[in-house]
């Protein structure tokens, strides 16, 4: 097939061609072999009713990053904060070590921000006593662990999201060269099959624009 389609166009396409076949299939059939245009028909269907889907999918794909995106900030600010009043408070060296006073939580990349959330979790597991003495309350704790918690499903599920959508994608790039494919053997079967009906004919052929056609300047107003 001359013309390389782009999503939306090879579905406009699909569905002319589907109407003129439906009309045309007897003399089409036996030109275009067994499967061509029941699968031409099932893509067309397919694709024309996945659009609103692709659409919705990357939205909530988008909202998923969003959520991510938040809890990430207020993971990293609820660690920072702990740091600091383990700074502020003078505590000694082996709890502010133990928790990683002084080392860079990134709010914006999920591993540096779960690695920081980890440290100061399992340091206060081990210095409780001295962390509730200078402010951290076990609720502060809690929240800490909740916002870890929820990172790694936040994680999981958008990990999840991305293969669905990769599956999806790879779904509809198949169903289109499919597509491509048998409009291609129906355009090559329209030749002989419509060569008494000039007419009929180049309804086919003007259903794809030829490159050259597509490039030609347009004419010069009189």
């Amino acid at each position: 097939m001359a013309t390389k389609m782009k999503p939306e166009q090879v579905v406009e396409v699909g569905l002319k061609a589907k109407a003129m076949i439906m009309k045309d299939r007897p003399k089409l059939d036996s030109r275009v072999g067994a499967g061509v245009i029941d699968g031409l028909f099932t893509d067309v269907d397919d694709l024309n009713g996945k659009a609103p889907g692709a659409k919705a999918s990357r939205q909530l794909k988008m909202a998923a990053g969003a959520t991510l995106e938040q809890t990430l900030e207020l993971a990293a600010r609820t660690g920072q904060a702990i740091r600091n009043v383990c700074r502020l408070a003078k505590l000694d060296d082996t709890v502010r070590i133990a928790v990683g006073v002084g080392k860079p939580m990134n709010a914006k990349t999920l591993k540096s921000v779960l690695a920081g959330v980890t440290m100061i979790l399992d340091g206060y597991a081990q210095y409780s006593a001295a962390l509730r003495e200078a402010g951290v309350l076990p609720a502060d704790i809690d929240l800490l662990t909740a916002l870890r918690d929820r990172l790694l499903t936040d994680d999981a599920v958008q990990e999840t999201r991305k293969v669905s959508s990769k599956d999806a994608t790879a779904a509809r790039n198949a169903a289109h060269q499919r597509l491509e494919y048998a409009l291609g053997r129906i355009l090559a079967a329209a030749e002989l099959a419509f060569l008494d009906d000039p007419a009929r004919l180049a309804m086919y052929r003007e259903l794809i624009p030829s490159k050259s056609a597509a490039k030609k300047p347009a004419a010069p107003k009189a």
